[in-house]
């Protein structure tokens, strides 16, 4: 059994398990992966240290116990993650939602619900009322210290925003049991649900792919005279076209959880390699994941715009009877 797991590596920062090989310093006994110890050349990473006397398992102790501290502690409880923060902090310190109002806004009285709204995580409004649900905390279930494929649950759960509950345990099992299941908001809303969580691109191709299918189709079944279209070629026509936008709402319901969480991870570790310092790393991970219900209401707007267009392009190629 290894007795260091559930410890993190001072070299990589990844969290030991019962499989490690792990390496530990004859000094101050800080343990180390063992390719991590012979990337460092047998040296230790705290080799400063030892002449002062610095012990790692007295160091770990007291981050240990200082974790608890968030969580049993005093202080202000955050209404989303359920985290004890200290009462000056301004933000939770493991989702990043505001904990205060800023002054001059109306305090809650005394039995209030904490009001609360993360400029970051898309709440409705500046502020937003939310009692502590320990069934809907941001992880799930899942501990924030855990990792899915080397990702830290926590920052999963600062990029994914809104419903973290409900995606960190499907990629966890995507991730181990290759499991997956039918997202039923991708298979309803399709493109836009795509647009509402920041995946643009697989958004476009969601929503050209069928039109240039339906393009295709109703030039078939015309035979490429569109202004002599008959009723039964109309008939065929939207038969094809129903057809072909259910199989697309298969899709997407289908393979949404799985790209989303290809795209999740992609972004994360592309944030990961720009950011070194951790609060300007969360701060980047807030600010482009989550939602976007404005680029929702700009797509739709869009699409009523070229609704109506070939909706009146069609009736001024229709002949007069």
């Amino acid at each position: 059994m290894n007795r260091y797991a559930g410890a993190k590596c001072p070299h990589c920062g990844k969290t030991f398990t019962e499989d490690d090989t792990v390496a530990v310093c004859p000094e101050c006994g800080a343990p180390y992966h063992r390719s991590c110890f012979e990337e460092l050349g047998g040296v230790c990473r705290f080799a400063d240290k030892h002449a002062e006397g610095f012990n790692w398992n007295e160091e770990e102790k007291k981050e240990r116990e200082a974790e608890q501290k968030r969580y049993e502690g005093p202080g202000t409880r955050c209404s989303r993650c359920g985290t004890q923060n200290d009462s000056q902090n301004l933000f939770c310190s493991v989702c990043g939602t505001l904990l205060h109002r800023p002054e001059g806004t109306d305090q809650p009285g005394e039995g209030e619900p904490q009001q609360n709204g993360n400029p970051y995580m898309g709440g409705a409004g500046p502020f937003r009322t939310m009692g502590y649900n320990p069934y809907t905390t941001p992880y799930g279930g899942l501990s924030p210290d855990e990792e899915i494929d080397g990702i830290p649950v926590k920052e999963l759960a600062i990029y994914l925003g809104e419903n973290s509950h409900y995606y960190l345990p499907r990629f966890k099992d995507l991730k181990t049991n290759g499991r997956n299941v039918i997202n039923w908001s991708g298979f309803l809303l399709e493109f836009l649900f795509l647009v509402y969580r920041k995946m643009y691109l697989a958004a476009v191709l969601v929503f050209l792919i069928p039109n240039l299918i339906g393009a295709v189709l109703l030039l078939a079944v015309t035979g490429g005279d569109i202004a002599g279209l008959t009723v039964e070629s109309y008939q065929m026509f939207s038969m094809l076209t129903y057809a072909v936008s259910i199989a697309v709402r298969f899709f997407v319901g289908i393979s949404f959880n799985r790209l989303y969480m290809n795209h999740c991870f992609k972004k994360i570790r592309a944030l990961r390699s720009r950011q070194s310092d951790q609060t300007a790393y969360y701060e980047s991970l807030a600010k482009s994941g989550s939602v976007s219900r404005a680029a929702v209401a700009i797509v739709c707007g869009i699409y009523i715009f070229l609704m109506m267009a070939v909706f009146y392009l069609s009736i001024w190629l229709t002949p007069m009877v």
